[in-house]
C-alpha cells in the first residue's frame, strides 16, 4: 500500500528530531495522480524562512522542479499514473535532486547551491492550500547523510533500505491500516505525522528486498519475498536492526 496525499491538509511528516541541512537525504516513491502548479513533494524547510524543496512547476504543474532556497531547476516532465523513485539531499555546498521511473534506465536530475535556514519541519507532500500535491507516496527513507550517486542506485527499487548507517527514518507505509503506514521501521521512533484526510492508495511495482551491502542473518531473513507480513510488522521496533 502507499499513502494517498490529495488535499490542502494533507501531509506525512516531522516538526522534531530533523537531520542537518548540510547532510541529509530524504527519498520516496511518488505516483501522480493529477497535475497541480507549485505542488510540493518533498521538502526540508523553516516556517517563513525557506528551506530545500522537489515542487511542480507553476504554469502546468507537470514538471517537477528542484529549489535550494533561491532557484528552482527543472527535473523531467511527470507522468501521469506513473511511480517514480525521488530524491532530494544536501551536503552543505549543493542541494541535488532527482527522479526516475520504474521503467527509465537511468535518474533526470537537478542540483543547485544551499540557503540559510534552521529546519524545523520536514515533510512529504505540505498543507499548505496552494502548494499541496494529488499524489500517492510509499518507501519513505531519510538518512543523515548525503548519499552518493551509486547509493542511491541501490536504493531504487527495494522497499529495503540497502543503507542502514546514518538511516533516520524508514517508513515503506506497505501497511493495510492507515494510522500504521506512517511508522518508522529504521529503530528510531521516528514515526510520521499524519496530517489531513489521508487515505490508503497504491503500492509501487518494487520488490521488498534484494540483500543490502552491510548484511547480517536477521537482515537477510528479512529481505526475503517469502517472509510473512507478521515477521515484517516485527521490524518496525527495531527488532531486527
Amino acid at each position: 500500500m502507499g499513502v494517498r496525499i490529495d488535499a490542502s491538509a494533507d501531509y506525512l511528516g516531522r516538526a522534531t528530531g530533523l537531520p542537518s541541512k548540510d547532510a541529509f537525504t530524504m527519498a520516496a516513491w511518488v505516483f501522480f495522480h493529477s497535475y497541480r502548479p507549485d505542488s510540493v513533494v518533498l521538502t526540508i524547510f523553516e516556517s517563513g524562512v525557506g528551506g530545500y524543496f522537489i515542487f511542480t512547476d507553476s504554469t502546468t504543474g507537470d514538471q517537477p522542479n528542484v529549489y535550494d532556497g533561491t532557484t528552482p531547476t527543472a527535473l523531467d516532465i511527470a507522468s501521469l499514473n506513473t511511480w517514480y523513485f525521488m530524491y532530494l539531499r544536501s551536503n552543505g555546498t549543493n542541494t541535488s535532486g532527482g527522479m526516475r521511473s520504474v521503467t527509465a534506465s537511468a535518474f533526470t536530475t537537478a542540483s543547485g547551491g544551499t540557503s540559510a535556514f534552521t529546519p524545523n519541519q520536514m515533510r512529504f507532500g505540505n498543507d499548505d492550500a496552494g502548494f499541496y500535491s494529488n499524489i500517492t507516496i510509499a518507501g519513505m527513507k531519510i538518512w543523515d547523510a548525503h548519499l552518493s550517486d551509486a547509493e542511491l542506485e541501490q536504493e531504487y527499487m527495494t522497499f529495503l533500505p540497502h543503507r542502514f548507517a546514518d538511516l533516520h527514518l524508514w517508513a515503506p507505509a506497505i501497511d493495510s491500516v492507515l494510522a500504521d503506514a506512517s511508522d518508522d521501521w529504521s529503530g528510531n521512533a521516528r514515526d510520521l505525522t499524519q496530517g489531513g484526510t489521508l487515505t490508503l492508495g497504491e503500492s509501487p511495482p518494487v520488490s521488498w528486498g534484494g540483500l543490502p551491502l552491510l548484511i547480517s542473518p536477521l537482515v537477510a531473513a528479512v529481505a526475503s519475498p517469502s517472509l510473512p507480513m507478521s515477521a515484517l510488522q516485527a521490524v518496525k521496533r527495531g527488532a531486527f536492526f
